[in-house]
């Protein structure tokens, strides 16, 4: 057995992928949404989210949620970028 830190987003999102692949979608959800609102910045929580709603068929709510990782991502890779001009 693993102890994991309760409020490590990085955590709660592997769980939820976890739980995405178990098929426990209102885990999934959960878990992602826990991960989230720790840290809004962390955008490991965002794909499962958007994953489990796109299987949901709420298709407008997974957009949006992927839309935000991948925005965050360009953001956390233009400043890793700027710290070496």
């Amino acid at each position: 057995m693993v102890d994991l830190d309760p409020d490590e987003p990085g955590a709660l999102a592997a769980l939820a992928w976890v739980a995405f692949h178990s098929a426990d979608h209102d885990g999934a959800i959960e878990l992602a949404e826990r991960a989230i609102a720790i840290d809004a910045n962390y955008a490991g929580g965002l794909p499962v989210k958007g994953a489990e709603l796109a299987c949901s068929n709420r298709t407008s709510e997974a957009r949006d949620s992927v839309l935000t990782a991948l925005r965050l991502i360009r953001a956390i890779h233009w400043v890793r970028s700027c710290v070496w001009c």
